[in-house]
């Protein structure tokens, strides 16, 4: 038993803790945390809301409505706050500016959440557009790390405050993430939030 806990710990481990450091990953699994308090908040209006006791159900009714707000309100902006999440993380992950990381992110995921009708669909801030935020969030802090990296952003004098100052550090990546996304979702028509519906579909039904 000994020789295969060591050589579990020789062999299995080392992989397993490189991939548990990958920055990616660990962007998301910290990014996601910013989800929670929405989530468990919203959790007990919904619970409050569907208790199955009959006098309490009578109790309720009226208000159902009313506490349908505080859910939608929760549960309605999951994917919006886990790309600002995972914008912010991932940014800190790669050493650039985390909030300008995560604005660019949610303006790349807001885009991608246009209908056909170029009109914003809301319905992909709920919890079926978290695949979208993922991949825009990563796409978007990895346009801006390749920019700030290779030094090709807008630098101001010295004395100009910090949160100017970054502000046009983003301002050359998030003109190119925009262009980006843009093009993917309006000339070109591809609803992102709709091509990999069919493989969670069949994911869940399995």
């Amino acid at each position: 038993m000994q020789k295969f806990m060591d050589w579990l710990q020789a062999t299995v481990m080392p992989p397993m803790a490189r991939i548990g450091n990958n920055k990616y990953l660990v962007s998301i699994r910290n990014g996601l945390v910013l989800t929670l308090p929405a989530i468990i908040s919203g959790s007990v209006f919904m619970i409050l809301a569907n208790i199955p006791i009959p006098v309490w159900t009578h109790f309720i009714k009226p208000y159902v409505g009313m506490m349908g707000v505080a859910v939608n309100a929760s549960f309605g902006i999951i994917s919006l706050l886990a790309v600002i999440g995972i914008g912010f993380q991932l940014s800190q992950e790669l050493g650039v500016d985390a909030i300008s990381g995560a604005g660019l992110s949610t303006m790349a995921f807001i885009l991608l959440s246009f209908n056909d009708k170029f009109t914003l669909d809301t319905a992909n801030f709920s919890s079926s557009g978290l695949f979208t935020a993922i991949i825009t969030a990563f796409v978007s802090v990895s346009i801006f790390n390749f920019f700030k990296k290779r030094d090709i952003v807008i630098k101001l004098p010295a004395g100009v405050p910090p949160a100017v100052s970054n502000s046009f550090v983003a301002l050359i990546p998030g003109f190119v993430i925009l262009i980006l996304f843009w093009t993917v979702r309006v000339p070109l028509g591809i609803d992102v939030n709709q091509v990999y519906k069919p493989f969670s579909t069949r994911c869940y039904s399995r």
